[in-house]
């Protein structure tokens, strides 16, 4: 089963919305899915595990993560000690971009996340508290409607981006450790591989002989973390690293399928609109007539 495309409700013509302090069980947490927003998870209390892209990371108290659009990601909230979190979605057009400003524009935070592979930022005691008045500035002037709030809103959420991409810039320049992982270390290895290496054969057979696994463990154990079947999320990586390459290269689709893993044209197809609703030529015309989020 491919990944979730999920539809997000919000007011006409302000790409925003909020699920304030959620308390989630495994039962009730979404399968994987992706979408096309930009989204931000800060976690209250609980502990649990969270799949972005090709991560696998750990979930606990003052932990903030970042998932760019079109980007694979599903939760596993621990049984017993459920994950409490509020997330915010947002588009880019929400936000002004100031002329001029090139170092910190709005979805730099997004932008430093993706570049580097780093999806889950550990907050410091001051930011946590930052970050969690900040969301709750957003909840309560959605509450409230009052004259204004539209403005109120991308204010906080100018300001949460920006304390965002600073915290980022200062635990790299820190040397930061790396972030706290969960899973197996042949599942990570795995994930990392399948992310390198698209138009490698990244069937289950070969998997699990380079994991040292056998296929039943490799094939249950891939489910358990990440929410589908080892096929869905190698098609699913490989239908995002199509459309990056559609947006960012100049290379003709029959190329851009076989850098992808996919001999068969009408299959690449195929897949790509069951993905992204389009053919690659229309979605490549629509993602470079829209103005992109600035890189960091």
């Amino acid at each position: 089963m491919p990944p979730i495309r999920r539809p997000l409700p919000h007011e006409p013509g302000f790409p925003l919305t909020l699920v304030y302090r959620d308390t989630k069980s495994p039962q009730s947490e979404l399968p994987n899915h992706q979408h096309d927003w930009y989204e931000l998870v800060y976690v209250y209390s609980g502990e649990g595990a969270f799949l972005i892209d090709q991560s696998l990371y750990t979930m606990s108290r003052g932990d903030l993560f970042l998932i760019p659009g079109d980007t694979i990601h599903h939760a596993r909230p621990d049984a017993q000690q459920p994950v409490t979190s509020t997330a915010l979605f947002l588009q880019a057009s929400l936000l002004p971009t100031t002329v001029g400003e090139t170092e910190a524009l709005p979805m730099a935070c997004y932008a430093y996340a993706r570049q580097h592979k780093q999806y889950r930022l550990p907050l410091a005691q001051p930011e946590q508290a930052a970050v969690a008045a900040l969301l709750k500035t957003i909840h309560d002037e959605l509450g409230l409607r009052e004259t204004g709030y539209r403005q109120a809103i991308r204010l906080a959420c100018m300001q949460l981006l920006l304390a965002i991409y600073r915290a980022q810039r200062r635990l790299r320049a820190d040397a930061a450790p790396l972030p706290a992982v969960a899973g197996p270390d042949w599942m990570r290895a795995s994930l990392l591989h399948i992310d390198a290496q698209p138009a490698d054969d990244l069937g289950l057979t070969r998997l699990a002989r380079l994991a040292a696994v056998s296929t039943a463990h490799y094939s249950r154990v891939f489910k358990q973390w990440t929410g589908m079947t080892l096929s869905a999320y190698v098609a699913a990586k490989r239908m995002q690293r199509a459309t990056e390459l559609l947006l960012h290269s100049d290379l003709a689709v029959q190329t851009i399928a076989e850098q992808c893993g996919m001999d068969s044209m009408p299959y690449f197809h195929r897949l790509f609109r069951r993905h992204t609703g389009m053919t690659p030529l229309v979605y490549r015309k629509q993602a470079k007539s829209a103005v992109p989020p600035a890189d960091a």
